[in-house]
């Protein structure tokens, strides 16, 4: 086999030119050209183009070794020839490409099933409660799946709320900002969270952290746990603060609080006992032996 560049010899005249050119006497062509011309004896030669989508993607060649070798009819055929020709690998490159994309589409479909299923283990495990939603195209934000944490949590069987918007699932969450944060998640991946929402509602009742994450487009997932014995905790712990904090500055004896022998805190009453201010006394070595003496400013 051999190499001819664009625009030489009668094949490569027609691949530039996108016609049929022939000779039926080589000789007589400018553009005919033989790098063999001990082993092909050619007097007459026919070149027709095969095209597709007006590119030109082959050459077929015909050569004789006589002359006036070729006649119209000789090149209708070859012309209809290589229309079959260019049909038959136009369809074998439109073949070509629709299994390439049927393996690509096979590819991210398995690829999206095993992330999927990745997903929903990780929902089914995770002790945090989970719901998961679907944004449809008119905005309604549709509630499709929730882990058995979420039926622990909230004490309901979350199945029924499948097939439903939050507005229905949930309607005490109508007057707040959590359907549109939950859509602003599923539409744009914007995360949200909140560190307690209180809801009392058709038996679920309670106070919740709430995180809300897109999992893919259009859809988002809101993992929550229930607070409510945390925030009882909390406002226990702040009462009893409050009210030791009263009885210190309240006592009628002085109280001091010390760690490693030093004052940290002391109240009013001590100040008046020793004639101290607060400033000067914490720091101050609490210890019996060496009393209070605070140093000189």
């Amino acid at each position: 086999g051999h190499t001819l560049a664009l625009g030489e010899g009668l094949v490569g005249m027609a691949a530039l030119k996108k016609g049929t050119i022939f000779a039926n006497d080589v000789e007589t062509s400018p553009h005919y050209v033989n790098h063999y011309p001990d082993i092909i004896q050619t007097r007459s030669e026919l070149c027709v183009p095969i095209r597709i989508g007006g590119e030109v993607v082959g050459i077929i060649d015909a050569q004789s070794v006589h002359q006036n070798a070729f006649d119209e009819n000789d090149i209708m055929v070859m012309e209809t020839l290589a229309d079959q020709v260019a049909v038959a690998i136009h369809n074998a490159n439109l073949h070509e490409a629709v299994q390439r994309e049927l393996i690509e589409r096979t590819r991210i479909e398995t690829a999206l099933r095993e992330s999927e299923e990745k997903f929903r283990n990780i929902v089914q495990s995770s002790p945090m409660g989970m719901h998961i939603y679907y944004l449809e195209p008119d905005g309604r934000l549709i509630f499709v799946d929730a882990n058995q944490a979420a039926d622990i949590i909230l004490g309901v069987d979350n199945q029924q709320f499948i097939g439903k918007s939050i507005e229905e699932a949930f309607p005490a969450l109508n007057q707040s900002e959590v359907p549109e944060k939950y859509r602003l998640a599923a539409a744009t991946g914007q995360p949200w969270s909140t560190q307690q929402i209180n809801y009392d509602e058709n038996g679920i009742s309670g106070a919740f952290e709430v995180y809300a994450f897109q999992t893919s487009p259009g859809r988002m997932a809101a993992m929550f746990l229930e607070i409510t014995e945390r925030k009882r905790a909390e406002e226990a712990l702040r009462r009893s603060e409050n009210t030791l904090s009263s009885i210190f500055r309240a006592a009628p004896t002085g109280i001091g609080l010390v760690s490693e022998r030093l004052l940290l805190e002391v109240n009013q009453r001590i100040c008046e006992m020793t004639g101290y201010t607060q400033d000067e006394l914490i720091g101050q070595s609490a210890s019996a032996d060496e009393g209070v003496r605070p140093q000189p400013a």
